[in-house]
């Protein structure tokens, strides 16, 4: 039995992810977020990546100024600059364990340098659960998923 090549990572990414710009009101970004049901947003300005904005990032900016998000504040106010980055063609698990070691829950992807997709802790979740339905198969006789 042949064993598999682990995965690249553009194979399990979000690809082509909404983008914006830090002075974009934060209130847009919220909006942006919750339409499109994700929680991380890349910010790029001039085509160049310079920053990542997650659901987090906005809760803790707004939890203490006692104020809604809409109120004068822009992205660049509460992201988080100089994200990690990898390239298109990183195994997995070494994105797998950079984002353990750096304690993130996304990493953004390029390729040649331009923004090409998005990798969270929720791809990794979903990556995970399949790979155990292939090994362990997706049904299970002796699991009781009810149980907690």
């Amino acid at each position: 039995m042949k064993r598999q090549s682990i995965p690249k990572i553009i194979s399990v990414m979000t690809p082509f992810p909404q983008q914006v710009h830090p002075n974009l009101p934060l209130t847009k970004a919220t909006a942006l977020m919750k339409e499109n049901a994700i929680r991380h947003l890349p910010i790029t300005d001039k085509d160049e990546i310079v920053a990542i904005l997650s659901y987090h990032d906005i809760e803790r900016a707004t939890a203490f100024r006692h104020q809604k998000p809409e109120d004068d504040l822009v992205i660049g106010d509460v992201c988080r600059y100089n994200p990690i980055l990898v390239d298109s063609h990183t195994r997995l698990d070494h994105a797998l364990q950079l984002m353990v070691e750096a304690k993130v829950s996304s990493l953004i992807v390029t390729h040649h340098q331009a923004l090409a997709g998005i990798f969270t802790a929720t791809d990794a979740c979903r990556q995970f659960a399949q790979l155990l339905q292939e090994v362990f198969g997706s049904e299970n006789d002796d699991d009781n998923d009810d149980a907690a």
